[in-house]
């Protein structure tokens, strides 16, 4: 009878160890996971870069909308101006002066409650120049009058 056993093995069949396909597909998975975020970021970093220059750019155009209000408040002062020096030189006399200084600026003369008179001691204070002998007071109104006077060579 023969025997029927197999020789046997001195060496074992190595088996080639294949990746499965589902760990494949993670790994370019991954790759592509890595990338895909890299785009995002840049989308938003983009976005947000974007957002950041036009709100400069708001800003920018309401500064110039403010510089240019604030020009035309300066300009309408400045003209203003020019029309009071116009009228103050138009009126000449010291009373329509002493008039328009009473009723459009309530300007008035100060009463006798609202003079107070303080007696320093000559000690305390120190009389810088003295003023000529020929030079006589006057008041406010009078004295602006003479001042426009000389500049119109009146």
């Amino acid at each position: 009878m023969k025997s029927t056993k197999k020789p046997p093995k001195t060496a074992k069949k190595t088996r080639k160890f294949r990746k499965p396909k589902i760990v494949q597909y993670v790994k370019f998975d991954t790759q592509r996971y890595r990338i895909s975020k890299q785009i995002v970021f840049s989308v938003i970093l983009i976005f947000a870069m974007g957002v950041g220059v036009a709100a400069t750019l708001a800003y920018l155009q309401y500064m110039r909308f403010e510089i240019a209000r604030t020009r035309t408040a300066i300009q309408s002062q400045q003209d203003e101006n020019l029309r009071t020096q116009a009228e103050i030189i138009r009126h000449l006399s010291i009373e329509e002066i002493s008039e328009i200084a009473q009723t459009r600026l309530n300007m008035h003369p100060p009463d006798v409650s609202q003079i107070i008179n303080i007696s320093v001691p000559r000690e305390s204070y120190v009389v810088q120049s003295a003023a000529p002998a020929n030079i006589e007071t006057q008041n406010i109104f009078q004295a602006m009058l003479q001042q426009v006077r000389t500049w119109l060579g009146v």
